[in-house]
């Protein structure tokens, strides 16, 4: 099972590598890196005299939302396509055909996708990096820098696969490609254009109801922020732990619910 899981993991990575969508999600984010970090010089250095801490590490901090966003349709729109698209033109009916589980066509797909999105963010990570060197200057410290971006990256990674294993429910629950892409762009807005309304639920549940508010709280914009190289490992754990559990409860359980509907779907 483990075989047949890594070959269609393989073949999901590459086919999102190759998707248009990349390409152009790529070059805004570039963009946006390279305006941050040659425009935001100033900011930083003001910043980090506010805070005494490393402005280079701030650097990030004033990209996240941006690229939280922008990486978020993209994992919304290769999530929902992984299925949508290939229930519409009959290639996972194909598929199916093969000694296989339902559920290794959706692990697979999930951790291709992953995979993908992991790579796709350590090469935005690398990206900004050089730029903000380039503009701004080097880091107060590699080893702060280093664990404090490994710890963006892999949380930004674990917002990333909430909302691609939503999408993918999405497109197992709606076989209709355009119906499907619809819900998605509803859930998009709900997330992230209707933030007024989600910040007012996790006010009254004080649960955070969407992935973006999870993350944010993880990041914990506060005394115990994970950009301000003043703050301890130990403090900035202990502060977030609940919430690092939390994101990874709800990704298994998302998997684990896709895995469920998929096996029990009467048509593909």
């Amino acid at each position: 099972m483990t075989s047949i899981i890594s070959v269609i993991a393989r073949n999901e990575f590459y086919r999102t590598m190759f998707n248009p969508m990349v390409a152009v999600v790529g070059m805004i984010l570039l963009t946006i890196t390279c305006l941050n970090a040659a425009g935001g010089i100033q900011d930083l250095q003001a910043t980090s005299a506010i805070w005494e801490c490393d402005g280079f590490i701030i650097g990030f901090s004033q990209i996240w939302y941006n690229t939280n966003f922008i990486c978020g349709i993209m994992a919304a729109y290769l999530g929902v396509m992984s299925i949508s698209s290939e229930r519409g033109n009959g290639s996972l009916g194909i598929l199916l055909t093969k000694p296989l589980y339902r559920r290794d066509v959706i692990l697979g797909k999930f951790i291709g996708i992953d995979l993908f999105l992991f790579v796709f963010l350590v090469i935005t990570m690398l990206a900004n990096s050089l730029f903000l060197l380039n503009f701004y200057g080097a880091p107060s410290s590699v080893y702060e820098f280093l664990w404090r971006i490994t710890i963006y990256t892999i949380v930004l990674l674990m917002d990333l696969s909430l909302v691609t294993g939503i999408t993918m429910f999405i497109g197992i629950m709606f076989k209709d490609l355009l119906l499907a892409v619809s819900v998605v762009v509803t859930y998009l807005s709900y997330e992230w254009f209707w933030n007024q309304v989600t910040a007012i639920l996790s006010y009254m549940l004080n649960f955070p109801v969407a992935p973006y508010l999870l993350t944010m709280k993880i990041f914990s914009m506060d005394s115990n922020n994970l950009f301000n190289s003043n703050t301890q490992f130990s403090a900035w754990i202990n502060g977030v732990y609940p919430y690092l559990f939390l994101i990874i409860f709800l990704i298994l359980a998302v998997l684990l619910l896709d895995c469920f509907i998929y096996a029990r779907a009467e048509d593909v």
